[in-house]
């Protein structure tokens, strides 16, 4: 025998504790752990939507990654040309700007010369504010 125990139980109070807590629609968490698996760059903040169905990631290669936590897809705003022929009036505007070809479970924006610092999530997740090294 290698002595290598292919099975890790959990220690034993610990695996009492996990059964003690059921999660459900009227019973959930106050508060979620997320791990970043295999991030090819480093990650040097992160912002949560307050219903934790996005999250917001700052990365030093300059980049921010938002995360559908939901499996909702993630839409990029239309090209400039396109944007030009809606009417701003119109009360579905947030929906007309979104294109509908570009549907993700995760979306990279780019824009930051250096590292990104911070990240914020708005209200009702239509936005990202970020701040970097060039801010």
């Amino acid at each position: 025998s290698s002595g290598i125990n292919a099975e890790w139980p959990l220690r034993p109070g610990i695996q009492e504790l996990s059964g003690r807590y059921r999660i459900t629609h009227g019973n959930q968490p106050t508060i979620a752990f997320y791990t970043l698996l295999n991030a090819k760059e480093v990650v040097n903040c992160a912002d949560l939507s307050e219903d934790c169905t996005l999250l917001a990631t700052g990365c030093q290669n300059s980049a921010v990654k938002v995360w559908s936590l939901n499996n909702n897809k993630i839409y990029k705003m239309k090209d400039a040309a396109e944007l030009d022929s809606l009417n701003l009036a119109d009360e579905n505007i947030i929906d007309m700007i979104m294109d509908d070809k570009s549907g993700n479970q995760s979306l990279t924006l780019h824009g930051h010369v250096g590292p990104v610092y911070d990240v914020s999530l708005n209200y009702n997740k239509s936005l990202v504010l970020s701040c970097g090294f060039d801010c």
